[in-house]
């Protein structure tokens, strides 16, 4: 149970298909969406484990969710045409935008725990080398530690970006794939249907007749045909694309595990090589056909593997 549950159910609740609702979407089209932004970044805020928030910003949560929650009701009293109807929208609008500007700059920086605290570790580990100066050794392990997080951190962030671009061409090659499907029965039941009453060719009219039909038949198969092979062309590269990225935020997500698992620096130079060669060499997009320069994975590790087990 969240610490705003009482006011999200309420704003949930309200009926925005009344005509005082209407007439406030018409005259201020941007309270409707102020709205929905408002309900859901409090919504993300309200997940939060309440007793990791500071209490102020608990406070003015519920102070100004409390007030969308009002303002929300308070649309079913409006009149169109009153004198103080321009005078109520502008005031609902504005708590609407201010409950926004709130969120934007006070408890936004709450909800990213994960980086965040990657973050102030940082910040920590920076502050500790400031104060340990006179000692060389904290030092240089105060700075390990901070290249450490700074790495993981960023590492992070990028590996969640691909694979954000991972599941968007995922997405892409089902559609595609789908559309080889309706392409492949248009051409069976166009196929059939044009085809099904076509007879030999008799006299020379006949057979022009005949050929010129067919000619056209030919042409609507064959472009269907066209675009069951375009489709499929367009699957295949959302799906490699798909993979590619999957790699590359694989290969991200495990950096951390194998940079902590070796002690040896050129070992560690050795993994970052490879992890770079692996996310931004740029890959293949699987519209053209590749040579026959691939390589295999075992063939592409040997570097990394000799690097490893190379005796000291």
């Amino acid at each position: 149970m969240g610490f705003m549950d009482d006011f999200i159910e309420r704003l949930k609740a309200v009926d925005r298909s009344t005509e005082p609702w209407g007439d406030l979407v018409r005259v201020r089209p941007d309270a409707e969406p102020a709205l929905d932004d408002a309900i859901r970044w409090f919504v993300a805020l309200n997940d939060e484990p309440a007793d990791e928030l500071p209490e102020d910003v608990k406070q003015g949560a519920r102070q100004h969710l409390a007030e969308v929650a009002n303002a929300a009701d308070s649309v079913a009293n409006l009149q169109f045409g009153s004198p103080q109807f321009a005078q109520e929208v502008a005031n609902v609008v504005y708590i609407f935008q201010s409950a926004g500007n709130w969120w934007r700059t006070t408890a936004r920086p709450h909800l990213l725990a994960g980086a965040v605290e990657l973050r102030s570790q940082a910040s920590a580990a920076r502050a500790e080398v400031d104060r340990a100066k006179g000692f060389a050794d904290e030092i240089e392990s105060m700075a390990e530690a901070l290249k450490e997080l700074t790495a993981t951190a960023g590492t992070l962030e990028l590996a969640t970006h691909y694979g954000r671009q991972a599941t968007s061409h995922r997405t892409a090659a089902n559609r595609w794939i789908f559309a080889v499907a309706a392409f492949a029965v248009a051409v069976v039941v166009l196929g059939w249907v044009l085809f099904k009453n076509s007879g030999a060719a008799g006299a020379a009219d006949d057979w022009l007749e005949f050929a010129h039909g067919a000619l056209v038949k030919a042409f609507v198969v064959g472009a269907l045909s066209y675009g069951i092979a375009f489709s499929a062309k367009a699957y295949r590269t959302n799906a490699h694309l798909a993979a590619v990225y999957d790699q590359k935020a694989v290969a991200l997500k495990t950096y951390p595990l194998f940079s902590a698992s070796v002690d040896d620096g050129e070992a560690r130079a050795v993994i970052l090589a490879e992890l770079v060669r692996s996310v931004f060499t740029a890959a293949d997009t699987g519209v053209l056909d590749g040579g026959g320069g691939d390589h295999t994975i075992i063939e592409s590790s040997l570097p990394l593997v000799t690097a490893l087990t190379k005796p000291k």
